[in-house]
């Protein structure tokens, strides 16, 4: 997957994610191996970073509740883990 990220007052980069996914016999969750690069538009590498997240089949939300958050929506604190390499793991919200 790639994006482009443009904008006034923006950082401007190109975002390279490769991962490999690997979904549960019950199709309801899993993981992803994944490797994450921020490459400027001179081609410098400005951040890469590797690590693994865990999946989790979420519902379809209906066009009228756009603007409700689901409730299986992960909440984290990001300050936690902060000194730590990894991101700390989410959880739902209830």
């Amino acid at each position: 997957m790639v994006f482009t990220i443009t904008g006034e007052g923006f950082f401007a980069a190109t975002l390279q994610i490769n991962a490999t996914a690997e979904i549960d016999a019950a199709g309801e969750g899993g993981s992803v191996d994944f490797c994450y690069m921020a490459v400027g538009a001179d081609g410098t590498i400005y951040e890469t970073t590797t690590g693994t997240a865990t999946l989790a089949r979420m519902p379809i939300q209906p066009l009228d509740a756009a603007e409700t958050p689901m409730a299986v929506i992960p909440t984290w604190d990001p300050t936690e883990g902060e000194d730590d390499d990894h991101a700390a793991e989410a959880t739902p919200a209830a």
